[in-house]
C-alpha cells in the first residue's frame, strides 16, 4: 500500500474491510515516518522521530491498527524502513545542524562524510544552477531570515548561517538601518550590543542565540531586519558564504567532488551510518516504539540492505527489535542470500524473474534476439556487455567522486610497503573501474577473517582479463590479493574493501537499472529488476527448481509479480511475453510499421524516435494498450511521461543532466501522431497495432491468471501491490502509484459473493465471457487467498512436487502438487497459448478470442499424471466438481476456468 498524502493512514483503515474479505493476511505499508512535502514514495525522511504528519500521524495509525485488529483475515502490518539515507534537505533537523554546526554537530558522526583534499572538512552541496560566481553576482543568493534565524537562501532553499559569521553581518546589518525611525535606533543599539558578543566558534554561538531571540520578541524589527539584509554588499555574503561548514557548489562540477555518502547518485538523499550504535538507536527509536506498543506489527522490510557498510551486523541488532525481517535485496543468477543473514527472506524480485520465464518460447526469443541485434541495434549482442558499458558511463559521470576517493585510499594502502605500489594512482583507478563495471553482482560481502564472496570476484576479475583492456596488470593484481585473500586485514584495509562494496550497489543499479534496461530490449518483458534480458534455458525446469529450492532455504520468502520499483506491471509484462510465441509476425509487423509512420519521424538525417527507441515504443503501447481501446488525453499523457523517462534514462540522445528538448519535443509529438492522426498512412497502422494488440492482450490475460495462481500456491509468501487484484496496466514509477478505485473492487467483490451463493456457474459463465471487466482476476484472487487462508500450512511447509504433462500439448501445461501432512493440492495452469490458438484469428472475427477459454482439442487433450503416492480423490477448488482418476485430462480439470487448483478428498 503506497502511504502519501492523497492516500494517508485513514483511507488505508477504510479500505481493511474490502481487503479483508479479499483474503490478505498483512497490510505492507510503504514508509509511514515523516517525510518531505508532497513525497510520493517516503523515502526521503526527514524526520525520524515521528510517523508522518501527511500520511496521518501517530493517530492515523492507531486508527488503522483499531480497524486491522477488528478483522477477520488481516493479521497485522508490515512495515517498511529506510535505514541507508534521509532527505539533504534544510527541513531535516539532523541534517541542518551538520550544515549549521560542521564537525561539532552532534550529528556529524551520523552521516558517512569524508575530508577533501587538504582535509578540508565542509560538505559540498552541488545545489546552484550556475556557478557560484554567476549566482552571487545575480543576487540569486542572499541572507535572509527563517524562523527567528539567520539564514542563506536560494530560490526555495535555505541554508543555515554559523555562529562564527553572526557579530559580522550583525555590525553590517545595523550600519544598514534607518536612522530616522526612534525604534531603527533602538534596534540598531540592540543588535550593536548582540554582535559585541564576540567572533569566535562558542562566541559566535551565543551571539546567533542571542539574535534568534531578538527577533523572536521583534517581529516587527525582524521584518525590517529581513529587508534590510538585502542591501548589504556583495562582499560580505561572499565572504559570509566561505566561512560556512558547506561549500554550495554547481550541481554539475559539484556532484563530481560531493564528499558525502548518497542514495546511488541522488544528491538530496544523504547516506547516513547505521552501523554506529548512537546511529542506530536514533534512526530506529521511533520504529521500536511502535513494535512494542502493537504487538499487530508482525514484521518489518528493510529498503536497500545493500546500501549499508556491514548488513549482516545490521540484521542482527534490527532482529532484537522484529524477529520478522524481509530485506530488499536484488540477487544475481545463481546468487542467494547470504545464509548467516537473520532474515525470512527477500521482497520478491527473484519470483518475479523466475516466474517470467515460464511464458517466454525459447525460440521465439531467439528469433527476437536475432532480428534485434542484426536489424534494431547492433551496439551489443550480449546484454552484459550493454550493462559493461553503461556501468563504465556511471562511474565516469555520476560516481567520480567516490571513485577518486576509492582510489586513494586503495593506493595509501598499496604504498605502505617498502617498495612503493609497482603502479600509479591512474593506473588503479583504471583497475577499480573494470573490476567494478565487471562484477555481475550488486555487491560482496566482506568478512573480517572471512574475506569476501570468491565465486563472483573470481569471475569479474576473469572478464576483466579477457576484455583486455588494460595495459598495466600491476594494479588488478594488487587488487585480486587484497579482494580474494583471506585472513587479518587491517582496520583501513577492511574500511577501503566496504566502501568500495557499498560503491559496486549503486552503481549496477544505476547501470543495469536506470541505463542498461532502457537500451537493449529483444523482449521488453525480461527487462526486469535482476533479469537477464538475454536468458536461454527451459522456464519450466528453472521454475521448479526454484521453488524446490526456496521451500528448502527461505519458505518464507516473498513472491512479487509487481511492486513500486518493477519496470511495468506483471499485466502489461504478461501481455508482452506473447510476442515471443508470435515472434515471426511481431517482427514483420514492426517493419510494416516502421515503413509507415516513416514520415512522422521526420529528418531522414536523424528520425526521432531512432529505430530501438521506437521499437520500444511499440512494445510498451502493446503492452499498456488500454482493454476498451479507447485511446484518449489521459492515455497519452502517461505513456508520453513514460517514454521521455526512458529516453533519459538511456541516455543516447538525451538525458536528465543534458535534457535536448528538441529531440523530446519532436519525439512527444511522434507520440502524438501515432496515437491520434487521421492521416491514411498513420490510421494503417492504428488498425493494425489495435488489432495484435488485442490479440495479445487476450493471450496475456491467460498468462497473467496463470502467474497469479502460482504466485499464491508457489513456496514462498504471495504479495499483492496496489491495484493488481484486477488488470493493472501501469508502467514504471510514478505511474504505477496511480490512485486505485477500491470502492468498486470492493463492490464488485460482494455481488460476485452474492452471485456465487445464487449460481456459481453462472457467475463464472459470467467472468470468463467478460474478462476485460477484470473481475476475473479479482474473483481468481478472493477465491485463491480463502485456499491459502483454509489452509495455510499447506502452502508456507508443503512438499513441492514437480509433474511432467503428457501428451500432444504438454508444453502449453505447467504442473505441480503440494502435500502436507496426509493434505495434498494440485495446481493446472496453461502457458504458450498464443503459439497454438492464435493462427490465422484475428479479434473481433474470432469467438474463441472473445471467451476467456481455452477451445484448442489438443491442448485440452493433455494428460496431468498423478504420483504413485498421491490421493485418487479430488475436487476443483473453484467449481467443486470431483475427480477420481490414476491421471486427469486438461478439459476436465480446467472445467472451463483458464486455471485449475485441486485438493484431495480425504
Amino acid at each position: 500500500m503506497q502511504l502519501r498524502k492523497s492516500f494517508p493512514l485513514d483511507q488505508a483503515a477504510r479500505i481493511t474491510g474490502y481487503l479483508d474479505d479479499l483474503g490478505i493476511s498483512h497490510l505492507y505499508l510503504s514508509p509511514i515516518l515523516e517525510a518531505r512535502a508532497e513525497s510520493n514514495h517516503g523515502y526521503d525522511a526527514i524526520d525520524v522521530t515521528k510517523i508522518s504528519e501527511e500520511r496521518g500521524g501517530e493517530a492515523g495509525f492507531e486508527r488503522l491498527v483499531s480497524q486491522v485488529e477488528k478483522s477477520k483475515n488481516i493479521e497485522g502490518l508490515i512495515l517498511d524502513i529506510v535505514p541507508n539515507h534521509v532527505a539533504a534537505s534544510w527541513k531535516n533537523p539532523a541534517w541542518w545542524d551538520v550544515l549549521k554546526e560542521g564537525p561539532a554537530s552532534k550529528f556529524w558522526t551520523t552521516f558517512d562524510i569524508r575530508p577533501r583534499e587538504g582535509g578540508d572538512r565542509r560538505v559540498v552541496l552541488p545545489v546552484l544552477g550556475r556557478s557560484r560566481q554567476a549566482i552571487l553576482a545575480s543576487r540569486e543568493l542572499r541572507l535572509s531570515i527563517m524562523n527567528d534565524e539567520l539564514v542563506l537562501k536560494y530560490w526555495d532553499n535555505y541554508f543555515p548561517v554559523a555562529g562564527r559569521s553572526h557579530a559580522r553581518i550583525l555590525r553590517a546589518l545595523a550600519g544598514e538601518l534607518s536612522e530616522t525611525s526612534g525604534k531603527a535606533t533602538q534596534w540598531k543599539a540592540e543588535i550593536l550590543k548582540i554582535a559585541t558578543k564576540g567572533d569566535s566558534p562558542e562566541s559566535g554561538r551565543q551571539v546567533a542565540r542571542s539574535f534568534s531571540q531578538w527577533l523572536s520578541k521583534n517581529p516587527v524589527g525582524s521584518r525590517v531586519v529581513s529587508l534590510s539584509l538585502r542591501a548589504l554588499p556583495l562582499k560580505l555574503i561572499e565572504a559570509t558564504l566561505e566561512e560556512q561548514n558547506y561549500a554550495l557548489e554547481d550541481w554539475r562540477g559539484g556532484s563530481r567532488v560531493i564528499n558525502y555518502r548518497r542514495f546511488f547518485d541522488i544528491n538530496d538523499l544523504a547516506a547516513i551510518r547505521i552501523e554506529d550504535e548512537k546511529t542506530f538507536k536514533w534512526a530506529h527509536q521511533k520504529i521500536h516504539d511502535l513494535v512494542k506498543k502493537y504487538p499487530i506489527v508482525h514484521g518489518l522490510r528493510v529498503d536497500h540492505v545493500d546500501g549499508l557498510t556491514d548488513p549482516e551486523g545490521y540484521l542482527r541488532r534490527l532482529c532484537k527489535i522484529s524477529k520478522q525481517v524481509w530485506v530488499e535485496k536484488i540477487l544475481g543468477e545463481g546468487e542467494y542470500v547470504p545464509k548467516p543473514w537473520p532474515v525470512k527472506g527477500t521482497t520478491g524480485y527473484e519470483f518475479s524473474n523466475t516466474s517470467a520465464r515460464l511464458f517466454v518460447d525459447l525460440p521465439g526469443l531467439l528469433h527476437l534476439h536475432s532480428h534485434y541485434t542484426r536489424h534494431i541495434d547492433r551496439r551489443w549482442e550480449r546484454f552484459h556487455d550493454c550493462v559493461y558499458d553503461s556501468k563504465r558511463e556511471m562511474l565516469d559521470s555520476h560516481f567520480v567522486s567516490e571513485l577518486n576517493y576509492l582510489t586513494e585510499q586503495f593506493f595509501a594502502l598499496a604504498n605502505r610497503g617498502r617498495k612503493g605500489a609497482g603502479f600509479t594512482r591512474e593506473d588503479l583507478k583504471i583497475a577499480l573501474r573494470e573490476l567494478t563495471s565487471s562484477l555481475r553482482v550488486y555487491r560482496t560481502y566482506f568478512a573480517s577473517g572471512e574475506g569476501t564472496d570468491q565465486r563472483w570476484l573470481e569471475d569479474a576479475f576473469a572478464e576483466v582479463e579477457g576484455r583486455g583492456r588494460l595495459t598495466e596488470k600491476n594494479a588488478l593484481n594488487w587488487l585480486r590479493s587484497i579482494l580474494l585473500g583471506k585472513g587479518d586485514w587491517s582496520e583501513p584495509t577492511a574500511v577501503a574493501i566496504k566502501r568500495w562494496e557499498q560503491l559496486t550497489g549503486p552503481v549496477m543499479a544505476k547501470g543495469l537499472e536506470d541505463t542498461a534496461l532502457y537500451r537493449y530490449f529483444p523482449l521488453l518483458s525480461l527487462n526486469v529488476v535482476g533479469g537477464e534480458p538475454d536468458w536461454t534455458g527451459d522456464g519450466a525446469i528453472e521454475f521448479h527448481a526454484f521453488n524446490q529450492d526456496r521451500l528448502r532455504t527461505q519458505p518464507l520468502t516473498m513472491n512479487a509479480t509487481s511492486t513500486h520499483d518493477t519496470k511495468r506491471s506483471e499485466d502489461v509484462r504478461s501481455r508482452i511475453h506473447v510476442i515471443s510465441e508470435l515472434s515471426e509476425e511481431w517482427t514483420g509487423l514492426f517493419e510494416t510499421w516502421h515503413k509507415i509512420n516513416a514520415g512522422a519521424r521526420g529528418n531522414s538525417e536523424r528520425p526521432i524516435p531512432d529505430l530501438p527507441i521506437e521499437y520500444l515504443m511499440y512494445e510498451t503501447l502493446l503492452g499498456a494498450w488500454p482493454l476498451d481501446g479507447k485511446i484518449d488525453e489521459e492515455f497519452a499523457g502517461r505513456m508520453k511521461q513514460y517514454f521521455m523517462k526512458a529516453v533519459r534514462e538511456s541516455k543516447s540522445e538525451t538525458s536528465w543532466t543534458e535534457p535536448d528538448q528538441d529531440y523530446e519535443s519532436k519525439l512527444m509529438k511522434f507520440v502524438d501522431t501515432l496515437l491520434f492522426s487521421k492521416e491514411k498512412k498513420v490510421q494503417e497502422f492504428q488498425k493494425s497495432f489495435r488489432s495484435f494488440a488485442e490479440k495479445c492482450a487476450y493471450f496475456g490475460a491467460f498468462n497473467s491468471l496463470t502467474l497469479l495462481t502460482l504466485k499464491v500456491t508457489s513456496p514462498g509468501l504471495p504479495d499483492f501491490y496496489q491495484g493488481c487484484d484486477m488488470w493493472d496496466l501501469s508502467l514504471v514509477d510514478p505511474d504505477n502509484r496511480r490512485p486505485v478505485d477500491y470502492q468498486l473492487r470492493h463492490s464488485l467483490l460482494k455481488q460476485m459473493k452474492r452471485d456465487a451463493k445464487e449460481n456459481p456457474r453462472a457467475l463464472r459463465t459470467r467472468l470468463v465471457k467478460n474478462w476485460k471487466s477484470g473481475e476475473i482476476k479479482l474473483w481468481l484472487t478472493q477465491a485463491l487467498l480463502k485456499l491459502r487462508c483454509q489452509d495455510p500450512a499447506l502452502f508456507t511447509q508443503g512438499e513441492y512436487y514437480a509433474l511432467e504433462p503428457q501428451g500432444e500439448g504438454k508444453r502449453h501445461f505447467l504442473s505441480f502438487m503440494r502435500k502436507f501432512e496426509g493434505r495434498w493440492a494440485l495446481i493446472v495452469v496453461p502457458r504458450f497459448l498464443a503459439s497454438k490458438m492464435a493462427n490465422g484469428k484475428k479479434p473481433g472475427q474470432d469467438k474463441s478470442l472473445k471467451k476467456l477459454e481455452i477451445d484448442d482439442e489438443v491442448i485440452l487433450s493433455t494428460e496431468i499424471p498423478l504420483l504413485p503416492t498421491a490421493p485418487r480423490k479430488w475436487k476443483n477448488a473453484f467449481t467443486g466438481q470431483t475427480y477420481e482418476a490414476d491421471s486427469l485430462i486438461a478439459e476436465d480439470v480446467l472445467d472451463g476456468l483458464p486455471v485449475a487448483v485441486l485438493t484431495s478428498e480425504v
